[in-house]
């Protein structure tokens, strides 16, 4: 039995963030593996592939299907990222 993990593991959103979030905040964003807890419920919990940006009082989260979370710049710096 042989599967696709190609197919499996693509996601249209892995190399940029989506269209809709790419025009309002998140132009040079970076992407990396964060571990969420209850900080981002729109997010989920767990180890997540995001695209992130830090701005003058926010932290700005994105998922690959484009659910944004914002969060103070304190529990930002918090979240474990993985780089």
């Amino acid at each position: 039995m042989t599967t696709n993990t190609h197919i499996i593991h693509h996601h249209p959103f892995i190399k940029r963030p989506p269209k809709k979030v790419r025009q309002t905040n998140f132009k040079n964003a970076q992407k990396t593996w964060v571990y969420l807890q209850d900080e981002a419920p729109v997010i989920g919990c767990g180890w997540r592939p995001i695209w992130f940006k830090r701005q003058r009082k926010w932290g700005y989260l994105c998922d690959m299907q484009g659910n944004i979370a914002r969060l103070k710049l304190a529990v930002f710096d918090q979240l474990k990222l993985q780089e």
